[in-house]
């Protein structure tokens, strides 16, 4: 192995080494973004079910009635 092949095989070691590492990174961050979209959704659906029921409430329709 030529000196510039040894270099180039650290470099990319290296470089492997270091996009692993994005990556995992990335996936953590990805999963934690996916956790707070579902929290946040599931929150709204609450809040939007509690509108509604103190709306039928609050003012409920002549037919049912």
């Amino acid at each position: 192995m030529t000196k510039i092949e040894k270099r180039l095989a650290k470099v990319t070691g290296r470089t492997e080494s270091v996009a692993e590492e994005v990556g995992k990174s990335l996936v953590k961050a990805f999963h934690l973004l996916a956790l707070f979209v579902i929290g946040r959704a599931i929150v709204l659906l609450a809040l939007g079910v509690l509108v509604l029921r103190y709306g039928s409430y609050k003012y409920p329709s002549k037919e049912a009635a």
